[in-house]
């Protein structure tokens, strides 16, 4: 699962592989968390992001969140 977290706020929307891109405001995303099938397709299609690889769970925040995201 992917939990997206938005600035000033205490929604957290969830996103999983199979599913569409996610339509969020990307100048709200605070921070995403990424486990699962999720975290591999994170690992497996992006490089050059700051990777925990032994974690099985992994948080980016900023810029990295937004990137991701924005890129699914």
């Amino acid at each position: 699962m992917l939990c997206i977290k938005f600035i000033r706020s205490d929604k957290i929307f969830e996103w999983h592989v199979r599913e569409g891109r996610p339509g969020v405001n990307l100048e709200q995303v605070d921070e995403i968390q990424a486990d699962g099938d999720e975290l591999e397709y994170i690992k497996t299609n992006f490089t050059n992001l700051p990777m925990a690889p032994l974690k099985k769970v992994v948080r980016w925040r900023g810029e990295h969140a937004r990137f991701i995201l924005n890129h699914l």
